[in-house]
């Protein structure tokens, strides 16, 4: 005999099991155009710019060391059920990953003014909170064969 606790935490599984999928959009079309696109259109490899640098640092716990304003972030993960895992960047070298300068970012076509390191082992999961989202602007998505690992 099953319990109403068993019965209800079976029926809270069967509820978070229906994956929310993200929209189909193609962003392809909008180009050059797109200044800033809603977190539930953010996909793997996208690059924005203004993530504040305090918030940076309370999500991270410890980036950046000395804040100027503002860091790109880059997304790692975006999942069907909206979640997002993302990481800042830094133009400081280091041994990490990195989008190199000169690399023409897809949707945008964008071109990346200095080499960017990303922070992977700096990710948290974005807020969904908009004192976050709002300012951040839109720069592309990294092709995957920029993505180079320092050495």
């Amino acid at each position: 005999m099953t319990s109403t606790t068993d019965r209800l935490s079976s029926a809270l599984d069967q509820i978070w099991e229906i994956p929310l999928q993200r929209p189909q959009v193609d962003l392809e079309q909008l180009g050059a155009d797109i200044q800033h696109v809603p977190p539930y259109l953010w996909q793997e490899r996208m690059l924005f710019h203004g993530a504040a640098d305090q918030i940076l640092q309370t999500l991270t716990t410890t980036f950046p060391r000395q804040a100027r304003t503002s860091h790109p972030i880059f997304i790692l993960q975006a999942t069907a059920r909206l979640a997002v895992l993302a990481c800042p960047c830094t133009s400081s070298p280091g041994p990490w990953t990195y989008i190199p300068r000169n690399t023409r970012l897809e949707i945008t076509g964008r071109i990346m003014d200095r080499t960017s390191f990303v922070l992977e082992d700096l990710s948290f999961p974005v807020p969904k909170d908009r004192q976050f989202t709002q300012n951040l602007s839109f720069w592309g998505r990294v092709p995957l064969d920029r993505l180079m690992r320092w050495s």
